[in-house]
């Protein structure tokens, strides 16, 4: 029989809604679709859980960019460029690419 992980907390769905509104300019439509697309990723789900339980911890930068990653490939198709891409490629394509398709699951470009 697999193993069931607990849903994620109330405190960190905010703190990674904290993560989408700053560094991506998107809200999830409600804490359950974020939940949803995050526990697709048991690893992460799993060192989410065990480093950031506690109220008032923020994602470390691997972490913050693992995230950016699952959520780029969600809404993009690709994770998230490298800084040795052009500035043009990340506004231009990149970006529009990620807020479509949030639009398209419902989420809102803020």
């Amino acid at each position: 029989m697999p193993r069931t992980i607990k849903p994620l907390s109330a405190a960190i769905l905010d703190r990674l809604t904290e993560v989408l509104v700053k560094d991506m300019h998107i809200r999830p439509s409600s804490p359950e679709a974020l939940a949803t697309l995050v526990e697709t990723d048991r690893t992460f789900t799993r060192m989410v859980k065990k480093f950031y339980w506690e109220t008032g911890y923020g994602l470390e930068i691997f972490d913050r960019d693992a995230f950016k990653d699952l959520i780029a490939f969600r809404f993009a198709g690709e994770a998230w460029p490298s800084l040795d891409k052009e500035a043009l490629y990340f506004e231009n394509t990149f970006i529009p690419r990620l807020h479509a398709g949030a639009l398209d699951a419902g989420w809102e470009v803020v």
